[in-house]
């Protein structure tokens, strides 16, 4: 039986990251790939986990290949690649994980976030974090 959720939402420079204990979030932040590894076999060491992965790179149909020019697609790319690595520390420290599609989360604003999921509105939050924090929202 699975004690915590962990989503996230993997990006080059520091990817969100939110614990959600079947109630209410433990923890909403963004983290560098080595902290998020840190965390990770933490939390594992510790609880029953389950992580939740945004796997951009398994969405069909997408074209980002036109979409801001070779930079945005640069950046896309170096993401995905993030989010694999994260996918293969998963696998060699056998932290269950599951990879999820992009479901549009990143549209969310912060009100809106806190609306959904009562994350207190005077806490800070960003794009990743967000979307890490609906990736679990709700997971029982």
């Amino acid at each position: 039986m699975t004690d915590i959720f962990i989503g996230i939402d993997p990006d080059v420079d520091k990817s969100g990251m939110a614990v959600w204990d079947k109630q209410t979030y433990q923890e909403l932040c963004c983290l560098s790939l080595w902290d998020m590894f840190t965390a990770l076999s933490a939390y594992h060491a510790s609880y029953s986990v389950l992580v939740r992965l945004e796997a951009g790179w398994k969405a069909k149909g997408l074209n980002w290949h036109t979409k801001g020019g070779n930079g945005a697609a640069n950046d896309v790319g170096r993401n995905h690649e993030i989010g694999r690595q994260i996918e293969k520390y998963c696998i060699a420290n056998n932290i269950p994980y599951v990879l999820v599609l992009p479901q549009g989360y990143s549209s969310y604003n912060h009100t809106k976030f806190c609306a959904i999921t009562g994350w207190p509105s005077s806490s800070r939050t960003n794009s990743e974090t967000r979307v890490a924090g609906m990736m679990v929202f709700g997971c029982v």
